[in-house]
This record gives C-alpha cells, sequence and structure tokens, in this order.
C-alpha cells in the first residue's frame, strides 16, 4: 500500500472517529421532554388514540455550532471589507454570508427539530417547524446513505421521511422495521431465505446505528419471512405481508416476551 493510500485510509479513520464521539456526545446531550400526541385510526372509521410519548430535541452542544458559523461570518465579513482585492473581497464576504446563514439554518435547527419515536409513528419536525408523521404500516423502503447518519424511509405514498440519526435515536422505529424484515416485507425475492433474512436484519442495525440483542434477532429469524410455508397468509395481499394464523399470533408473543426480556 502506497504511503498516499495509507494517508487516506488514517485521515478516514481520524474522522471517522471524531464523527462518531460528536454524535454520541449529541446523543448523549439531547433534550428530552414529556408530550402527548394524537395517533389517526389505523383504519377508516376508526377511532383515534392519544399516547404519552417523549419528544427528543437537538442537543445544547447544537448552539455550539451556531456561535461558531455566527462568529466565523463576523470574521469573514470584516476580513473581506479591509482586503484590497477586489474578487478576493466579494469571494470572502460571500463565504461570510454564507456562513451566518448556516448560522440562522442551525439556530433554527436548535429551536425546532425534533423526534418522537412511537410504537406505531415516528414524528419529526423539521428547522422551520413543520411536522411530519410516519406510520410505521406504510413504510415501503428505507436505506441509509454511506457514511452519514440520516436514514431515508419511503412511504407507501411516495414520499420520503429522513430522519436524523446524528442528533436522535429511534430504536422503536428500527424494531418495527426488524420485525417487517423478518416478515420478508422489503426484500419479497428473499422469502424462505433464512440466511438472506438474517442479513437484513444486520442492515436494519447498520442502518439505525442499534444492536439487537441476540434473543430477539433468534425469535425474528424464525419468522415468515424465513419458513413462509409455516405460517398462514391473506392470498388476497401483498407478498410478505397479510400473515396470520395461530403460528404467526405465537410468533408475535415470542417476539414481544424477547423484546421486553
Amino acid at each position: 500500500m502506497s504511503t498516499a493510500a495509507i494517508t487516506k485510509l488514517i485521515i478516514f479513520v481520524i474522522v471517522a472517529l471524531i464523527s462518531g464521539l460528536i454524535s454520541q456526545l449529541y446523543q448523549k446531550n439531547k433534550r428530552v421532554e414529556a408530550g402527548r400526541i394524537t395517533q389517526a385510526p389505523a383504519a377508516p372509521g376508526g377511532v383515534a388514540q392519544t399516547a404519552d410519548v417523549v419528544r427528543q430535541r437537538p442537543a445544547g452542544l447544537v448552539k455550539v455550532l451556531f456561535v461558531f458559523f455566527l462568529v466565523l461570518a463576523g470574521i469573514l465579513v470584516l476580513i473581506g471589507i479591509v482586503v484590497p482585492d477586489v474578487v478576493a473581497k466579494i469571494f470572502i464576504v460571500l463565504l461570510g454570508l454564507l456562513s451566518a446563514g448556516v448560522s440562522v439554518f442551525v439556530l433554527q435547527s436548535y429551536r425546532n427539530c425534533s423526534l418522537v419515536d412511537a410504537p406505531h409513528v415516528t414524528i419529526t419536525t423539521d428547522w422551520r417547524g413543520r411536522e411530519t408523521q410516519l406510520r410505521h404500516d406504510e413504510i415501503a423502503s428505507y436505506r441509509r446513505a454511506y457514511r452519514q447518519r440520516t436514514v431515508t424511509i419511503k412511504d407507501v405514498h411516495g414520499k420520503k421521511h429522513n430522519i436524523n440519526l446524528a442528533w436522535f435515536s429511534a430504536p422503536v422505529l428500527a424494531l418495527q422495521v426488524a420485525r417487517m424484515e423478518a416478515e420478508g416485507r422489503f426484500a419479497v425475492k428473499n422469502l424462505g431465505k433464512p440466511d438472506k433474512i438474517s442479513g437484513r436484519l444486520t442492515n436494519v442495525e447498520w442502518c439505525f446505528f442499534v444492536s439487537l440483542p441476540d434473543q430477539l434477532k433468534a425469535v425474528l429469524a424464525l419468522g415468515p419471512g424465513s419458513y413462509p410455508t409455516m405460517f398462514q397468509r391473506d392470498p388476497a395481499a401483498p407478498e410478505g405481508q397479510g400473515w396470520a394464523g395461530p403460528g404467526y399470533d405465537r410468533w408475535l408473543a415470542d417476539l414481544d416476551a424477547a423484546m421486553h426480556a
């Protein structure tokens, strides 16, 4: 391996470690507050339900970012004023204005961003204060971009939801996605292939930065996705969905017991 390649590898490892440390600091120091939400009925004509939840908000460290970019903006603007070269002046001042814009964005994110990781719905609020609800039973796909701590989830309506896992955590959502993977919902071509389903469960851990307990993974691995012929299914439902019957009920009970063990 060349010296340049080794240097790049060392820089990558250092950046990854620093990013991980910063993320852990954000997670550890995130603000939490009690609240209540109203969940829409699961079916037309159903009854809306209220639930007590915990709302996560960005850690106070985010304010440090705001101060950093604000100070940087001021310094750049001052430098731009005294620089004699016109082109350099314009460039530096524009950088200052960009930093000022970033500082405003960070401050608004600190004030408005939040996440509620509820049993059947994930609620996010963006930097503008706009709230979005993601029903877990409407998840169609999910992915995490390489080297990023954001999971993008697409629902059955085609809408994309970005979950910021650098600032927040979503273990309940991760468990719901793991259950759906164990049922073969997202990759029907893997139905009846236990090794493939196991790989999908590992992908859930990677995407959501969680570590599923061994006992829970063992129960998930015995689900309909791995052994579809052992479970009943509504033939009118899409593949990987519509599981029913006593065997499915027992599996869900075992899953619930493993989650609360």
